[in-house]
């Protein structure tokens, strides 16, 4: 019995099939034009289940497809598909990234200058590592930066230039406050952003005061 799960334009359908039915179902896929199978595949929620299909059948993967949820590269780096991953991370050991990754995350472990591991075709970026270690400009492609850390003058001048979203660990704000909504009014921030995104466990009124007073950016606050 082989299972799948699909969700064509949000419409979620879990498939159960006979061994014999899904036999029959490759040999009508291998009939399709390669952009329909595109379409068939892409359309599995799952990436598991997704690799399970096309490891049925050479030929059926001769088509475009992508791996979408986040994994660590250490535990694809020797497959076929790795340049099919589109949402990786990266730590201290494992560096290399597949050829067309739109979603990267940077692990806590990582120790090399960031700006070196990213991408241009990167829009969303997710920052763990020890902030010092970027020394540049972030890339202009990244539209979405998460970072864990506090918001500090050291951060804010390295930002993307077209960055629309921001989003901070924020475990202690007081300090750093004052600093991002100082950079704000004097312009020192991508005129991009349009959303900043602070998560913590609690905020005191004060807190959100002072960030609801920034101007011309959206502020939201996430529990964890």
């Amino acid at each position: 019995m082989s299972k799948f799960l699909l969700n064509i334009n949000g419409i979620k359908l879990k498939i159960l099939l006979t061994n014999n039915t899904f036999n029959m179902v490759i040999k009508k896929m291998l009939s399709l034009s390669s952009d329909v199978r595109s379409y068939m595949i892409n359309s599995i929620k799952s990436d598991r289940d997704k690799c399970q299909l096309l490891m049925t059948c050479k030929k059926i993967s001769d088509c475009n497809f992508y791996f979408t949820k986040n994994i660590n590269t250490c535990f694809i780096i020797n497959l076929r598909w790795f340049d099919r991953f589109m949402n990786v991370s990266i730590n201290e050991n494992n560096t290399t990234l597949p050829s067309n990754i739109s979603h990267l995350t940077i692990c806590s472990d990582f120790n090399k200058p960031v700006h070196d591991y990213i991408p241009l075709s990167v829009t969303h970026l997710r920052l763990y590592c020890d902030i010092k270690l970027i020394n540049k400009q972030l890339p202009s492609s990244i539209k979405y930066l998460h970072i864990d850390h506090t918001p500090d003058e050291y951060i804010l001048k390295y930002l993307p230039s077209e960055v629309v979203e921001l989003s901070f660990d924020s475990f202690y704000l007081g300090t750093p406050l004052p600093i991002l909504y100082n950079e704000l009014k004097k312009g020192n921030f991508p005129s991009s952003d349009k959303r900043i995104i602070f998560k913590r466990t609690t905020f005191s009124c004060n807190e959100k005061d002072i960030i609801k007073s920034i101007p011309k950016v959206e502020v939201c606050f996430e529990n964890y």
